[in-house]
């Protein structure tokens, strides 16, 4: 699973509407804080992308609807189905390449 081929197209549909500009390429997610963009929690404490792990990017949380801080993501659409979630997460387990 390649990001470029399976991930991208769902980010660029349903994420970077909203988050452009600095947060529309996976290079900086990898390097950001929740709280770092305007529109995020700087209470949730954790990286966008913890690569390896779903469970603690603040990404995939948002998108399953299970941050502990604000709306799931996509927020005012409909959330992401269960295979785009998928999608999502294997490309966070397998480190985003």
């Amino acid at each position: 699973m390649k990001i470029a081929n399976d991930a991208s197209p769902i980010l660029n549909s349903s994420c970077f509407g909203c988050h452009s500009g600095p947060f529309s390429s996976l290079e900086t997610l990898l390097n950001a804080q929740a709280g770092d963009d305007y529109s995020s929690s700087l209470n949730a404490n954790m990286p966008w992308i913890t690569l390896g792990d779903p469970a603690t990017s603040y990404m995939h949380l948002k998108i399953q609807g299970t941050a502990a801080y604000g709306t799931q993501m996509p927020r005012n659409q409909t959330p992401l189905g269960n295979s785009e979630q998928v999608i999502i997460e294997q490309c966070i387990v397998q480190g985003a390449q």
